[in-house]
């Protein structure tokens, strides 16, 4: 998974988390490249850190994703906006351990 620019004929997920005092929350947007929005997703991750509801919002895009009639269809994009969160998807050694169990749960569904 890597950040790319949208193209004909692909769905993209913009992915992002954010924390402000105690409360974490992400969000998802998947969009065609002409910018038609198909689905979004937001809500609060509680007692999360800013990366880790990242994984949640991934997850949850790739459980969409995965239950619609586009899987077969269009290629999909997933768009990250951590460095740190895309790297763990790249390098398994990279991978934080308190965090490898929601971490495989993406490996087996990207798979």
């Amino acid at each position: 998974m890597a950040s790319v620019e949208s193209r004909a004929g692909f769905l993209k997920f913009n992915i992002g988390g954010a924390k402000l005092g105690h409360k974490t929350g992400c969000g998802d947007i998947l969009r065609e490249v002409a910018g038609i929005v198909h689905a979004l997703f937001s809500g609060p991750v509680v007692g999360a850190d800013p990366k880790f509801a990242r994984l949640v919002a991934v997850n949850h895009g790739l459980e969409l994703f995965r239950e619609t009639n586009w899987v077969g269809n269009v290629d999909f994009i997933v768009e990250v906006d951590s460095q740190v969160v895309l790297n763990w998807f790249a390098t398994l050694a990279q991978r934080p351990w308190s965090w490898w169990s929601p971490l495989v749960a993406i490996d087996i569904l990207v798979k």
